[in-house]
């Protein structure tokens, strides 16, 4: 089956409303906003007794916000496009990603999802290198290093996705499987939004000095952590394929609904790459017309058993039967 075959059957079955933006994720956003807006003031002005119960708090913010982001990105909280970039600086800058790369590397993730041309898959075992073997290993779990990447994978995903950016595309893959096209144009906004960046590490250094790294580090690492969670087990369980069939390139998974509320029902990732577009809030639906149609090929499991078999799983991918 193809995805135009799963959109065919399942569309009819949504509300209008599910397809529509929701402004209301606004005020999600300046809650979180204001929250770590206070935490960064309150260590400013603390005894340092305070600033790891405040990273905390600031991290659990920090990583509601990602996700945020990541609607917003899919147009699915507001589609006015002079609200859009300057709301995406806002959410992504603080955790080191420039807008633009975020863009046009989950662009391609979207429109390549888990095949050749993703660069957000896994390598191929024709692909590992030496360098790009160690790099894989350290770049998502597996059997030889479980436990080494919850933490640090969004804060090197910047950094590995801005050093493919300067290289040729077929030098890219030191740092990452695949690479999108980027024109002088684009290449000229990440410089200025690294620059911004800067920009913000400087400001909350100033302003907090020695509770830098409670507040200003310790809630991007909570956020990796929270995110990665979910990243690993969106498409590491499938085998690299065609990015025709949706279902056979993604995996839901069961989390607790406190956590669907806190991230955005990001567990429903295959109802999310079906309908990027849609209202969160509707995945649920999408997820009970999958089981209802497609339960053979529906990939849904809870996320101890999604982890437990990524933890089984070798470096590199294996390629889907043709």
């Amino acid at each position: 089956m193809n995805n135009g075959h799963y959109i065919e059957a399942l569309r009819p079955r949504l509300p209008p409303e599910a397809l529509r933006p929701y402004p209301r994720a606004c005020v999600a956003i300046c809650m979180h906003l204001a929250i770590l807006t206070g935490c960064v003031f309150a260590c400013a002005y603390s005894s340092s007794g305070w600033w790891f119960v405040l990273g905390l708090v600031a991290g659990n913010s920090r990583a509601a916000l990602s996700f945020l982001a990541h609607d917003v990105s899919h147009r699915s909280v507001v589609t006015n496009r002079y609200l859009l970039y300057p709301l995406e600086l806002i959410l992504l800058s603080p955790v080191f990603a420039p807008v633009t790369v975020w863009r046009k590397v989950h662009q391609a993730h979207h429109a390549h999802t888990n095949s050749d041309g993703d660069p957000e898959r896994r390598y191929l075992a024709s692909e590992l290198t030496r360098g790009v073997k160690l790099l894989a290993g350290l770049s998502a779990p597996n059997r030889g290093l479980r436990f080494n990447v919850l933490y640090l994978h969004w804060i090197a995903w910047p950094f590995r996705h801005v050093f493919a950016l300067l290289y040729p595309l077929g030098h890219a893959a030191r740092f990452v499987p695949a690479r999108p096209r980027y024109t002088t144009t684009e290449k000229a906004w990440v410089a200025l939004e690294l620059l911004l960046i800067v920009a913000i590490q400087i400001f909350l250094w100033v302003l907090v000095r020695d509770a830098y790294l409670w507040i200003a580090i310790m809630p991007v690492l909570i956020s990796s952590a929270v995110i990665s969670v979910y990243f690993f087990t969106n498409h590491d369980l499938r085998p690299i394929g065609d990015a025709k069939d949706i279902l056979a390139a993604s995996t839901s998974v069961i989390v607790p609904e406190i956590c669907n509320k806190l991230h955005s029902n990001f567990a429903y990732h295959t109802e999310h790459h079906l309908f990027p577009t849609m209202n969160p809030r509707f995945y649920p639906l999408v997820r009970e017309l999958l089981r209802e149609h497609f339960p053979d090929q529906f990939h849904c499991v809870s996320l101890a058993k999604a982890w437990s078999d990524l933890l089984q799983s070798p470096i590199a991918s294996p390629r889907a039967e043709a």
